[in-house]
C-alpha cells in the first residue's frame, strides 16, 4: 500500500482537542448523573431494577471508557494537525482512535435497545401483535452496529496497517467504503430514533390517563428526537473518515457529535424513569405525588398543600403494563377494540 506524503496544513499547530473533549466530559457527566438517578429510582424506590437498566449502565460505562481513551490519544497529539506530530505520536494517536471508533458505537446501540425495552414495558399490553415492530428495530440496531464494528478492523489485510501503513503495509479497501458503511448505519440509527419518537408519542395519546400525564410522558419519551438530530449531524461528519492524512485534527468534530449522540440517547432512554422521584406507585396501586411548594395563592386566599397527596390514578411508567387492571389501556371508540397497528 503506497503511503502518500503528509501535506502541510493551512494553519499553525493548534490543538482542537481541549475544548471538544471538555464538552464530551460535560455531556457524559450529565448522562452519568441521569443514569445514576435512574438506577437509584429503579433499585431503591420502585424495586424494579431489570435488564434494561443494566444495559443502560453498561452504555454509560462504555461512554467513559471511550472519552478516557480519547483523552489518552490527546496526549499523543489527537486534536492537532497530523503534519506536526512525530511518527510515534501519529501511530499511537491513530491506534487509540480506531479503538475508540469501535467503543463509541456501543453506547448509542445499547441505549437505543434499552429505550425500546422500556417502550415494550410501557406499551406491550396495548399494542398486542404489533410488538414485532420493536423486535425488528432491536434486531436491526444490533446487527447493523455489530457489522459496522467488525468492518472497522477488517478493512485492511493487516489490522496494524490502519495506524502504521509504513511498517505494516497491506492491501486495504477503498478509503471511502468505511464512510459509506457509516452513512448506512447513521441513516438507520436516525430513522430508528424518528420511528421511536413517532410511535411513543402516538401511543401515549391513546392511553386512558390524564392529560397532564399524557403531556409529561410524551415530552420525556420525545427526547429521542434530540438523539435523532445528533445522529443526523454525526452522520454528516462521517465525511472526514476517508481523510487519513490529517485525521487527528479533522476527526475531532466527528468525536464531538458522537459524544453528543451517545449522551442524548442515554438521557432520552433514562429520563422517563426519573418520574419515580416525584410520583411513587404504592403496592396497592395508589400514586403518592410529591408537592414541592407548600403554599399556593388562589382567588386571594392562601391554601396549604399537603406534602403528600394521594390519588388513585396509576403512573404508567411505574405500573405493570401486562396486568389486567393496568391504566395503559387505549381509549378506542365505543364498540371498537384496541386500535390497529
Amino acid at each position: 500500500m503506497a503511503v502518500p506524503e503528509i501535506p502541510a496544513p493551512d494553519g499553525p499547530d493548534v490543538d482542537a482537542g481541549v475544548p471538544i473533549l471538555a464538552v464530551c466530559w460535560v455531556f457524559y457527566g450529565i448522562a452519568g448523573i441521569v443514569v445514576g438517578a435512574r438506577v437509584y429510582a429503579q433499585a431503591k424506590i420502585l424495586h424494579k431494577f431489570g435488564w434494561g437498566d443494566a444495559i443502560m449502565v453498561l452504555a454509560i460505562l462504555l461512554c467513559f471508557v471511550q472519552v478516557s481513551l480519547n483523552q489518552v490519544a490527546h496526549v499523543y497529539g489527537f486534536g492537532r494537525h497530523f503534519f506536526y506530530l512525530q511518527p510515534d505520536e501519529r501511530r499511537m494517536a491513530m491506534r487509540l482512535q480506531f479503538i475508540t471508533q469501535l467503543i463509541s458505537i456501543m453506547p448509542s446501540t445499547l441505549g437505543r435497545v434499552s429505550l425500546m425495552m422500556l417502550m415494550l414495558h410501557l406499551f406491550g399490553g396495548s399494542i398486542g401483535s404489533c410488538r414485532w415492530i420493536f423486535y425488528v428495530l432491536i434486531a436491526q440496531t444490533l446487527i447493523l452496529n455489530a457489522v459496522t464494528s467488525i468492518t472497522i478492523f477488517t478493512q485492511c489485510q493487516r489490522v496494524e496497517t490502519l495506524w502504521d501503513p509504513i511498517d505494516f503495509p497491506s492491501k486495504c479497501w477503498d478509503k471511502n467504503i468505511q464512510a459509506y458503511i457509516g452513512y448506512v448505519l447513521g441513516a438507520s440509527n436516525s430513522a430508528t430514533d424518528l420511528i421511536l419518537t413517532g410511535i411513543s408519542t402516538t401511543l401515549v395519546w391513546t392511553l386512558s390517563i390524564s392529560f397532564r400525564l399524557k403531556l409529561g410522558i410524551s415530552i420525556l419519551l420525545g427526547l429521542s428526537a434530540l438523539a435523532f438530530i445528533a445522529s443526523v449531524v454525526k452522520t454528516i461528519e462521517l465525511k472526514h473518515l476517508p481523510d487519513r492524512l490529517d485525521f487527528t485534527y479533522n476527526a475531532m468534530s466527528l468525536v464531538l457529535w458522537c459524544c453528543i449522540e451517545n449522551a442524548t440517547v442515554i438521557i432520552a432512554g433514562s429520563a422517563p424513569l426519573l418520574r419515580a422521584f416525584f410520583t411513587k406507585q404504592t403496592p396497592n396501586g395508589t400514586a403518592l405525588t410529591m408537592h414541592w411548594s407548600t403554599f399556593r395563592k388562589q382567588r386571594g386566599r392562601n391554601f396549604q398543600d399537603t406534602a403528600l397527596a394521594s390519588t388513585k390514578i396509576q403512573d404508567p411508567i411505574q405500573s405493570d403494563p401486562f396486568s389486567k387492571t393496568n391504566s395503559l389501556t387505549p381509549c378506542p371508540p365505543q364498540g371498537v377494540g384496541p386500535p390497529p397497528c
